[in-house]
């Protein structure tokens, strides 16, 4: 496996990072439509997107594709984009992420905490979803004030109505950090303490038996 830290600039550099993201959403489409990848009745996928695909018109007939190609699993398409990049303000941006939320495509912040435009994506409406970076909960294992701003984000962002995803949970004493939190709501979980990265085929097998 090649870290994306590794890949991704790479990808930027040569300008395929776009091109990457649609290869990944028809690939895995074709192999759920196959039935060599076989996930639950709706379950969650998320792709890593970046800013400049909303510019494109194809990202939209690539996640048509998908969503086309997985109809019959109910698969729930997320798109993630990450903190650390601006979404343009132009029309075409925004029409953009109408005809996909329409689509029933889900909008994630990826990395929130490393950038400066977190409290903006707090209170748009176009992003549902909020990921945690691993950074803030290995700071906050060790540093009091950071846990509280941790605990006090999440809370924020829960109260906006936003699904919370903490990333980077490694060991049982983050995951125990993230349990003592006084949360209104449960947050997902993810992290090396479940699974490292996995092929497609490992992926649908942990799956399947560790539901």
């Amino acid at each position: 496996m090649i870290s994306p830290h590794l890949f991704i600039p790479v990808a930027e550099k040569h300008n395929i990072v776009n091109k990457l993201a649609e290869f990944l959403l028809t690939d895995i489409a074709d192999r759920i439509l196959a039935g060599s990848l076989i996930l639950p009745p709706s379950f969650r996928l998320n792709f890593n997107v970046h800013s400049s695909h909303f510019e494109q018109e194809s990202l939209i007939i690539a996640c048509q594709y998908f969503l086309n190609a997985t109809a019959a699993c109910k698969i729930k398409l997320v798109l993630e984009l990450t903190e650390r990049q601006e979404l343009a303000q132009q029309m075409s941006v925004k029409t953009t992420l109408s005809v996909l939320i329409a689509a029933g495509v889900e909008m994630a912040v990826d990395d929130f905490g490393t950038g400066s435009s977190g409290l903006r994506y707090l209170y748009n409406s176009n992003f549902r979803c909020i990921k945690i970076d691993k950074s803030p909960t290995e700071e906050a294992i060790s540093n009091p004030l950071a846990c509280t701003v941790m605990e006090s984000s999440i809370q924020l962002a829960q109260k906006l109505g936003k699904v919370i995803v903490v990333e980077g949970i490694e060991t049982q004493q983050q995951l125990e950090l993230i349990s003592r939190m006084d949360l209104k709501n449960e947050v997902l979980i993810q992290g090396y303490l479940w699974s490292r990265p996995l092929c497609p085929q490992q992926f649908g097998y942990f799956i399947n038996h560790n539901a």
